[in-house]
């Protein structure tokens, strides 16, 4: 019926004479009055006067008129006045009102509304829908000539609710009534109005029940169901990051959210702390706070616990009003209905919340159908514009959310299942453990908790190192005492802080070496802290302790069986009679129990009070090896209720004791059991069970409906099949949950590496692969190496990179995170992968990313590119090279130590990669090769130390490239390092004095090639032995001898060809040209490599090559001049152009011509530049064509030959000289017509020439060139603008 706050006051208002004007209503905790207009007109300041005997003078400024409804509001302070409650709209006038006169209250009746005139004093102003009264004629007259009985309330007499109020100046043809202004019809009509904004804030602030029922009284409700729940939060650390999602998703326009984390993580404490907030922010918003265990099973949605719990608040608020003792009759409330409590919270732009923690606790027979109650929770939700917050387990809501709109629920920025910032369990590292904690369930969930796929929801973790360690000074539990990922989980730190309070500040006994108790001992230590307290309820004081430990004993067995019955039906849960049975009322053991929050009423029954806990007892009463026959390796089809998933957790705490209690040797067993099970229930991801819409091969439990939706037979396959998905679910997320929650994985590294095999097999369903993605791997409790291990085993399987932001993480990104942090334990296991030549996954889509040497990029992140074709596709050796090569700043030194001692093919590419990139790092090391007196490593110190000599150029490197040279001097007698060592001597100036000669004499011996090149260097300073030397070896002996190698000699003409200072290269020429008159067989091809090498020296060559190569066309032979055409043809740059000018000058021989044709025109299709010969034919060519092979890859030649293929006017050049011939242009039109169908886009560059400069071109065309320009026998060439030539230097396809 009715509740209204208090005694509400009634005021007078008189002017400053003290003649009575009128009455006066407050509206609001600001002191407003509400008073008819009348009353306060033509009053410059009015006096008000409390019941209490308090006077406020109100000035012009307070009073705001509303004539046009005969009202005025009227500002006051310090009257200590109660407001009133102003009803809601009714729906119809009648019912019985008290008329609240200065005299008295009169009851009388509404018989309904009528319009009337107001009079004021400046115009009149009609009024609609005021309130007829009805009063006897002598009561009216009375009334009218009453100046204090104007604004008087007429309130509800049932409710006490102010309706209206009495107007004295009205008037109305009927004369048979009185009149009141209705106050709720004034504020709808003008809603932007004085009246209307005064109204919703006493809908705000002053709470009315029944049908005066408004947003102060749904919040009075509300709040007596979370004020139980939000008391739980006032020690709870705060968690910004959690906070400001909770936040966002009330600002947002999802209408479901989802608080998605482990037990005894804080789900509970952030949603109180939620509710908290909203009932104490500048406007309180409402929130209905429900326990999983309070929905039934008959239920169709949210909105029937709803109002169960608004009902049992109106219970509560009837009788603290009573007990109160106010005075104020409330009556029999009734229940409160949710669509008109959630209709106001949205009407004042406050949305009610409904909070639901532990879902997972509802009824199994609304689990069961949990498809129709999801389906009306959401109907309801958006029809009256409510929403929801659940705190639920991973399990529930893989389940739940699938069955909601995705529209509706409410998931971080970041993307759905996104795990809020925390440390997990275990990522701290231990400093006195081999093996890192457990890391917990990461970032998202799916296949098994934790991993991708879980629908929109906002994860929440363990707490993170600042939020641990206030946690840890609240609690008083001392940096250091619990494991790292204990140390940062809420309920661990609570049940940790409570033992150690108790001890008197001594850490809990037991625990590892470390010192640091389990978590489950801290369970242990809990129970008997709880046991201890419950035994000295019952016994009280003064009895011995031996007879409280005793009880104490007793009390924990009963708590153990309570644990055990819990696993029957109840899941979980003990009805009323199993519970009192064990902890009966008399002798008040229930009572002691539910003080010390052991357990907790939960519906019709109980419950243990934290999760965790309770899985934990409950999994030690578990029969192991029936659960897992039951529920994953012979499931039964005829199961009226299938277990719910989110019952998981005392499974998987059996496994955990089964490891803790019999090792390994018992549990590894049982594991490879459920390994083997998802072998068996491979599957197409076409073949995926019903209700898997997240493609995770386990899906949801049949929602029990088919009785009333479908065949009341059910569908026999469908069964089979629905049976199978739950026992493949149930298999990985046992599985799962074990292994990253065992201390130590290592004793099931067998079990790990069948699993990763079951993940990496390419026929292998999605229930694996998603399930143990990359998260699952990364968050294992191995060392690094072994997790590297599993991870190799994984890298094919692995999807293809695709560079696009937001991507799912990989195996190989985890892989380069663990190099990233333990590079010195990983570089050599990743040394051992190059002989790995498994393929790793292609991308089908994207551009062409061509390899290395057939081998992946240097960051790793190409290894997935497309395939370029006929390209070698990217294998596990690749992608260990690349990461070793990207991630090798933390450990360089020992980066290179590990890629020596796998003398591997790859490790010395990669070691050739690191000459220019790590110059530092490789100089120490040869310096460290060369005093080891092993051979190997001595043959390295002399393979790199000539390649980092020709690039470091700071002291420090020198030095230890000295001191490693000399050091092979004398701690080997191989003459091959002996030449390496002086290589080194002579090319540093500070050594090349003090070794020049004996250089000079091993190189008389040996003619090694970095020997020669490093002479060559020494010509600027000591020219006269180094020219000597080399004249010996070129010109020791007659051509055709044998005295001296052809190499050693070709050695030394490179030599000469790097010689830059311009005298020592005048003589270097000179001594090739001598040598080439003098041995003119053998060196021919040498010395036309020097002539092509000499021009990328710079234009101070010319006047050094122009004397010799005029010299060598005037006196060599054909096949001499053949072989130096093509060298210069092959060149690039001003130089050469000049060179190859001379040679077209003098050149008439056709062999001659045709080797310059030919390699001008291969120059051209590999678009040759200057800048390319240079980079080509540098010094250090063969040290990188060593290393890394070709340096332009296929979109560097494509681009040439789209596109790079000049004006062909030195083509045109060599085919007007061979023209000069007998044989006239046959020989050019034949040679270039075979090389056309040698190169693509060769013959559209020769239509693009000859469009160019058809006159030329025309003199030369020939029967095949013709053929290419598209032409007829008898037909010209085509000239630019033409139609044949408008095609002109179109691509070839």
């Amino acid at each position: 019926m009715v509740a209204v706050r208090g005694r509400p006051t009634l005021v007078r208002i008189c002017d400053l004479a003290g003649r009575p004007r009128g009455a006066g209503v407050p509206v609001d905790d600001l002191g407003t009055l509400v008073t008819t207009h009348e009353a306060v007109e033509g009053l410059g300041r009015a006096v008000v006067h409390a019941p209490c005997g308090r006077t406020f003078v109100a000035g012009s400024g307070d009073i705001t008129p509303v004539p046009e409804w005969n009202l005025a509001l009227v500002r006051t302070e310090g009257l200590a006045s109660v407001p009133w409650v102003i009803a809601a709209e009714r729906p119809r006038p009648g019912g019985a009102v008290d008329v609240l006169t200065p005299d008295g209250p009169l009851r009388t009746a509404v018989t309904g509304t009528t319009a009337v005139t107001y009079t004021s004093t400046d115009r009149y102003h009609p009024l609609q829908q005021v309130l007829q009264l009805d009063l006897p004629e002598a009561v009216r007259v009375q009334l009218r000539l009453s100046r204090p009985a104007s604004g008087a309330p007429v309130v509800d007499a049932g409710t006490g609710a102010v309706l209206a109020l009495l107007g004295t100046a009205l008037h109305a043809p009927d004369r048979s009534c009185g009149f009141a202004v209705p106050l709720y019809a004034a504020g709808v009509l003008a809603p932007d109005g004085p009246l209307a904004a005064v109204l919703r804030r006493n809908g705000a602030t002053v709470p009315g029940f029944g049908p005066d029922l408004n947003l102060a009284g749904a919040l009075h409700l509300t709040a007596t169901s979370a004020g139980p729940a939000v008391e739980r939060c006032a020690r709870a650390v705060d968690r910004p990051e959690v906070a400001r999602e909770l936040d966002a998703f009330g600002r947002g326009p999802a209408s479901v959210l989802a608080l998605v984390g482990e037990p005894g993580t804080g789900r509970t404490t952030e949603l109180a702390a939620l509710a908290a907030r909203r009932a104490q922010g500048p406007e309180p918003a409402p929130t209905v706070w429900l326990r999983g265990a309070e929905l039934r099973a008959e239920d169709d949605s949210v909105r029937e616990a709803v109002g169960r719990t608004l009902a049992a608040a109106g219970r509560i608020v009837a009788a603290s009003q009573q007990g109160a003792g106010a005075g104020v009759l409330v009556g029999e409330p009734g229940g409160a209905n949710p669509d008109v409590v959630a209709r106001l919270a949205r009407l004042a732009g406050r949305p009610l919340l409904v909070v639901l923690d532990a879902p997972e606790e509802m009824p199994p027979q609304l689990a069961h159908r949990l498809r129709r109650w999801a389906a009306g929770t959401a109907s309801w939700l958006r029809a009256c514009g409510a929403r929801m917050a659940l705190a639920c387990r991973p399990e529930f809501w893989e389940r739940a959310g699938a069955l909601l709109p995705p529209e509706m629920l409410y998931g971080p920025a970041a993307g759905p299942g996104q795990e809020l910032p925390g440390r997990g369990v275990g990522e701290q590292k231990g400093e006195e453990s081999e093996v890192p904690e457990p890391a917990g369930r990461p970032v998202s969930g799916g296949g098994v908790p934790g991993g991708p796929g879980l629908p929109g929801c906002v994860r929440l973790g363990g707490l993170t190192g600042p939020q641990a360690a206030r946690a840890r000074a609240v609690h008083g539990v001392a940096e250091g005492a619990l494991r790292p990922g204990d140390d940062g989980h809420p309920l661990v730190l609570r049940m940790a802080g409570a033992v150690r309070a108790a001890q008197g500040g001594a850490a809990p006994e037991g625990g590892a070496a470390a010192g640091a108790p389990r978590r489950a001992e801290v369970f242990s230590a809990h129970l008997d802290l709880l046991s201890l307290r419950i035994a000295e309820r019952l016994v009280g004081g003064g009895r011995a302790p031996g007879e409280v430990r005793r009880l104490a004993a007793r009390v924990c067995g009963q708590v153990h069986e309570a644990a055990r019955r819990s696993l029957g039906p109840g899941l979980g849960q003990l009805d009323r009679a199993v519970f009192e049975e064990l902890f009966p009322w008399n002798g008040g053991w229930a009572s002691a129990v539910l003080a010390e929050g052991l357990l907790a009423p939960a519906g019709d029954g109980y419950r243990f009070a934290d999760e965790e806990f309770a899985d934990w007892l409950q999994g030690a009463h578990l029969e192991l090896d029936g659960a897992l026959d039951a529920l994953v390796h012979h499931r039964s089809t005829a199961t009226v209720v299938p277990v719910p998933r989110h019952r998981i957790g005392p499974v998987v705490q059996a496994l955990l004791l089964c490891d803790a209690r019999d090792g390994s040797q018992m549990l590894a067993p049982r594991l490879r059991r459920l390994v083997d099970r998802l072998a068996e229930g491979r599957r197409a991801p076409a073949e995926a069970a019903p209700g898997d819409e997240h493609g995770t091969g386990a899906g949801p439990e049949r929602d029990g409906d088919g009785d009333e939706n479908g065949d009341k037979n059910g569908d026999k396959n469908g069964d089979g099949e629905d049976a199978r998905a739950e026992s493949l679910w149930w298999a990985a997320h046992l599985l799962g949950e074990t292994l990253l929650r065992v201390p130590d994985a290592r004793p099931y590294l067998r079990v790990l590496h069948a699993l990763a095999e079951r993940v990496a097999d390419p026929a292998g369903d999605d229930v694996s692969r998603s399930g143990f993605g990359p998260w699952f791997w990364r968050a294992l409790p191995l060392r690094p190496a072994e997790k590297a291990e599993l991870l190799r085993v994984l890298l094919p399987a692995d999807p293809p990179y695709t560079g696009a932001s937001g991507r799912a993480e990989r195996c190989l990104d985890v892989l380069a995170a663990l190099l990233r942090d333990e590079p010195r334990a990983l570089q050599p296991l990743l040394c051992e992968w190059f002989d790995d030549t498994r393929p790793l996954r292609e991308r089908t889509d994207g551009p062409a990313v061509p390899g290395r040497n057939g081998g992946a990029e240097r960051s790793g992140a190409r290894s997935g590119s497309r395939a370029v074709p006929g390209a070698a596709r990217p294998t596990v050796a690749d992608a260990a090279q690349a990461l070793l090569y990207t991630h090798r700043g933390g450990a360089v030194d020992e980066l290179v130590e590990a890629l020596v001692r796998a003398a591997h093919p790859r490790a010395d590419a990669l070691l050739a990669e690191l000459v220019p990139e790590e110059p530092s790092a490789l100089c120490r090391a040869v310096e460290r090769w060369a005093r080891d007196p092993r051979e190997g490593r001595r043959v390295a110190a002399a393979v790199y130390g000539p390649r980092l000599a020709r690039r470091v150029r700071g002291e420090e490197e020198r030095a230890l490239l000295r001191r490693a040279a000399l050091f092979l001097l004398r701690g080997s007698a191989d003459g091959s390092l002996h030449d390496c060592a002086l290589a080194l001597l002579v090319r540093d100036p500070v050594s090349r004095g003090h070794h020049l000669d004996r250089a000079l004499a091993r190189f008389a011996v040996s003619g090694h090639g970095e020997l020669a090149v490093a002479l060559g260097l020494a010509s600027a300073t000591h020219p006269e032995p180094v020219f000597d030397a080399f004249r010996a070896v070129l010109l020791a002996a007659p051509e055709g001898g044998e005295d001296v190698s052809p190499a050693v000699q070709q050695q030394t003409l490179r030599a000469l060809a790097e010689v830059g200072t311009p005298a020592p290269a005048r003589r270097a020429a000179a001594l090739a040209g001598e040598y080439a008159a003098r041995c003119p067989g053998r060196a021919r091809e040498a010395v036309a490599a020097f002539v092509r090498r000499r021009p990328v020296r710079g234009p101070a060559a010319r006047a050094v090559l122009r004397p010799m190569v005029t010299e060598l066309l005037r006196d060599q032979r054909v096949p001499f001049r053949a072989g130096l055409a093509r060298e210069l043809g092959r060149g690039a740059g001003p130089v050469r152009d000049e060179l190859l000018d001379l040679l077209l000058v003098t050149e008439r021989e056709l062999p001659v011509l045709r080797e310059a044709l030919r390699a001008v025109v291969h120059t051209l299709a590999d678009g040759r530049t200057a800048a390319t010969a240079a980079t080509a034919d540098a010094p250090d060519t063969a040290d990188r064509a060593g290393t890394t092979g070709t340096t332009r890859g296929p979109e560097a030649v494509g681009e040439a030959r789209a596109g790079r293929w000049g004006d062909g006017r030195l083509v045109c050049r060599i085919g007007q000289r061979m023209a000069c011939r007998a044989e006239g242009a046959a020989p050019f039109d034949q040679e270039l017509t075979a090389l056309a169908g040698e190169l693509p886009g060769l013959g559209a560059a020769v239509r693009a020439w000859a469009a160019g400069a058809p006159g030329e071109w025309a003199a030369l065309a020939g029967p095949g060139i013709r053929r290419l320009l598209g032409t007829g026998p008898s037909e010209s060439v085509p000239e630019a603008g033409t139609p044949a030539g408008a095609a002109v230097g179109s691509a070839e396809a």
